[in-house]
């Protein structure tokens, strides 16, 4: 009885821990999805690149490029994909796990800025694109400040 006992708590402790490990990282459901068009560049090659212009979906982010740890780049078309996109980034207004920074709607277009900051330094910048029946969702993580998001910011209200 005991060994039974002992099992079952084994098993949901394994549970709770692997949907943990799962909701800690939204944009792995993405890259593991069939539906979702996945675009990672470290910071390796961004480094290669410093004098390009770099668009990612439209996005100038040249003055960022030197402060970047990562980009990757999501997008689908299909139904399936684009709800999913679409359930990641509710997840961070349930989790609380990144801040609005600025909303743009033009049509039918809806664009959102999320950040993770510590104090003035932001670590991540997401920006998600709605648009009928598309969605793109742009992740860049790095050491980055207010006056750098705010460059991108001017560029994609142009």
């Amino acid at each position: 009885m005991k060994a039974k006992n002992l099992i079952i708590a084994l098993v949901l402790v394994t549970c709770f821990l692997s949907a943990n490990a799962q909701t800690k990282n939204p944009f792995e459901k993405l890259s593991n999805d069939k539906k979702v068009t996945t675009v990672f560049i470290s910071k390796g090659l961004l480094s290669l690149a410093p004098n390009m212009d770099i668009n990612a979906n439209g996005v100038d982010i040249k003055e960022l490029i030197n402060k970047l740890e990562q980009l990757e780049i999501y997008t689908s078309e299909e139904k399936g994909g684009v709800q999913l996109m679409k359930t990641v980034i509710n997840s961070f207004k349930e989790n609380k796990t990144y801040e609005v920074l600025m909303k743009i709607k033009d049509g039918n277009e809806n664009v959102t800025f999320y950040v993770q900051k510590d104090k003035d330094i932001f670590k991540e910048l997401v920006m998600s694109v709605e648009d009928e029946g598309e969605s793109t969702i742009i992740r860049m993580t790095g050491r980055f400040t207010a006056e750098d998001i705010q460059g991108i910011v001017n560029k994609e209200k142009k």
